[in-house]
């Protein structure tokens, strides 16, 4: 630059656009597994909000309800009377435990039989029930 000008000269500029570009690319395997647990935490924290929900619905009406992975969309419990419980679209689900292997029983008093095990990519949670007829706990998987 000569002197009484003001600003940068385009190699400067493309010299720092050059520099940006790589410690994007160098950060972007750690923002996209961030983001991958965030929105596992997310779906583990809906669905337990929702099964606290249906578990409630249960000893209102003095019945079991259960729920299976459904076939169609593994992101979703469906129960035979067609209650639904969604999680996101790259989420998968499975039943772990449990009197009958692969269904979640939500007990008329109160108690859990199974737990849920959420996925998306690496990172899992486990959704159970901690004791006897205590509160659903959403728990990391090693």
């Amino acid at each position: 630059m000569t002197r009484g000008q003001s600003g940068y000269s385009l190699l400067e500029l493309m010299v720092v656009l050059a520099i940006m570009a790589l410690v994007m690319t160098a950060g972007l395997p750690f923002a996209v597994r961030a983001l991958d647990g965030l929105s596992v935490e997310s779906d583990a924290r809906l669905a337990a909000s929702r099964l606290r929900e249906l578990r409630t619905v249960a000893m209102d009406l003095q019945q079991d309800l259960r729920f299976v992975v459904s076939q169609e969309a593994p992101a979703t419990l469906v129960a035979p009377d067609g209650r639904r419980v969604h999680l996101g679209s790259g989420a998968i689900a499975r039943i772990e435990g449990g009197d009958e292997d692969g269904v979640l029983v939500l007990g008329w008093d109160g108690s859990v039989s199974g737990s849920l095990l959420v996925s998306r990519g690496n990172r899992q949670l486990r959704l159970r029930q901690r004791d006897a007829y205590g509160a659903i706990v959403i728990e990391a998987v090693p």
